[in-house]
C-alpha cells in the first residue's frame, strides 16, 4: 500500500501539467496518502490542501545548481520514505 507519493514539478505556473499536478497531490492527500512536492515555487503553491508537504527550492530552475538541489532532493526523499516518486520537467534541469 502506497504511504508516501513525491512530486518533483520545476515550476507551478498556469499550466496544464501544473495544474495536474496540483489536483493529483490535493486528491491524494484527501486519500489520506502522505504528499511531498518539491518545486521552485509559483502561483499554484498557494493552492494545495494544507495537508500537502511542500518544499520550495528557488534554484531547482538554475541548471548550474544541478548538483545541490539533486542532494536536497535525495534528502528529503530520505527522511519521508516516498514509495512513488513522480518526477516532470518542462526543460532541461
Amino acid at each position: 500500500m502506497v504511504k508516501t507519493v513525491m512530486i518533483v514539478a520545476k515550476k507551478l505556473i498556469y499550466g496544464g501539467t501544473e495544474k495536474y499536478t496540483l489536483n493529483l497531490a490535493n486528491f491524494l492527500a484527501k486519500k489520506g496518502i502522505n504528499v511531498i512536492v518539491i518545486t521552485s515555487g509559483g502561483p499554484l503553491v498557494e493552492h494545495f490542501s494544507e495537508k500537502v508537504k511542500v518544499f520550495i527550492i528557488p534554484a531547482l530552475i538554475i541548471p548550474r545548481f544541478k548538483e545541490i538541489v539533486e542532494r536536497k532532493i535525495l534528502h528529503i526523499a530520505k527522511e519521508y520514505k516516498p514509495q512513488i516518486m513522480h518526477v516532470y520537467s518542462t526543460g532541461q534541469y
